[in-house]
């Protein structure tokens, strides 16, 4: 019996250990989410400046004006997913597509339709926190 007694101790501090420690996986989870919500914000808000000023642009637009905002969408290869990595650069390849186009306006107004596509397929349409 004497034994009994001094092993509970030692068991209520087991458990208490293990509720502990799942606390705290709890947390780093839900902490994970969100340790890179500034940049993926940034990268937000330079593909809707870029989709902003395409959409006052269309044919004419010149990704070139937009340096910073490449530099932005390109350094987020660590906050995103392959895929929607992906789809930036994709972006914004046909965005400098576009920008060399010298053709017929036929061909530009297509290439300019099949990047609004893409502007559609890239831009935020939920709030970062709360699905990442």
């Amino acid at each position: 019996m004497c034994e009994w007694v001094k092993e509970i101790p030692a068991v209520v501090s087991a458990i208490a250990a293990a509720v502990a420690a799942f606390f705290a996986y709890q947390a780093i989870a839900e902490n994970r989410k969100n340790v890179f919500l500034l940049d993926k914000n940034r990268v937000a808000l330079a593909i809707n400046k870029i989709s902003k000023g395409f959409d006052c642009e269309f044919g004419d637009f010149k990704i070139s004006e937009y340096a910073d905002e490449q530099a932005i969408i390109l350094a987020a290869k660590y906050h995103f997913p392959a895929e929607l990595y992906g789809r930036f650069t994709d972006f914004l390849v046909s965005l400098h597509q576009l920008e060399k186009m010298r053709g017929d306006w036929s061909e530009t107004n297509s290439k300019a339709e099949e990047v609004a596509d893409l502007i559609k397929q890239v831009e935020c349409d939920v709030r970062l926190d709360l699905g990442v």
